[in-house]
């Protein structure tokens, strides 16, 4: 379990740097990434752990890189329903896009996070399971702990707010696109 938080709580902030970046290349300022005010995006972070549990079925590039274009697609498409159901907002729309499905998922955003899982389980995975075996200890499950609840609450507070139950947020502020 603490291996799950730990690659979750790092794909969260590696997602959200990956999202910043992006922005500032397309030059779309209009929102913050994910629906959490902190620097985390929650999608990436289970993303991030799909690719480790992808990693420890099989070695096989080909494999990961199908598994990976399957199964992050269902959970992009889940969330973009997920997001639209409960909050009401849409954080992506990839209905201009060719190839996508009810503008929630597209053949060149699949790709590319198949080649991103891809990377992730060549690259990321095995220094991040080298650095989490040699620093297995009560720190650094502390350190997790903290930033775990830390997501949690960031998560309950952004809720509140995007449920219009704060009537002091502009929910307009996270309907994007």
């Amino acid at each position: 379990m603490t291996q799950c938080i730990y690659f979750f709580v790092i794909g969260s902030f590696l997602g959200w740097i990956l999202e910043i970046t992006y922005k500032i290349v397309t030059k779309n300022y209009e929102r913050l990434p994910g629906i959490l005010n902190s620097p985390f995006c929650i999608l990436y972070g289970f993303g991030t752990v799909i690719c480790n549990i992808i990693a420890s079925i099989t070695q096989n590039i080909i494999l990961q890189f199908i598994l990976c274009f399957l199964l992050l697609s269902v959970i992009e498409y889940i969330a973009y329903d997920l997001l639209y159901n409960i909050y009401n907002i849409k954080l992506w729309n990839y209905s201009k896009l060719k190839l996508n499905i009810n503008g929630k998922i597209c053949l060149i955003f699949s790709l590319s996070w198949a080649f991103l899982g891809v990377s992730i389980i060549q690259f990321l995975i095995p220094v991040l399971n080298n650095w989490f075996y040699l620093n297995n200890n009560i720190a650094l499950k502390t350190i997790l702990l903290g930033i775990i609840t830390y997501i949690a609450w960031d998560f309950l507070v952004s809720s509140k707010r995007l449920l219009n139950i704060d009537e002091n947020y502009n929910t307009q502020k996270h309907t994007a696109i």
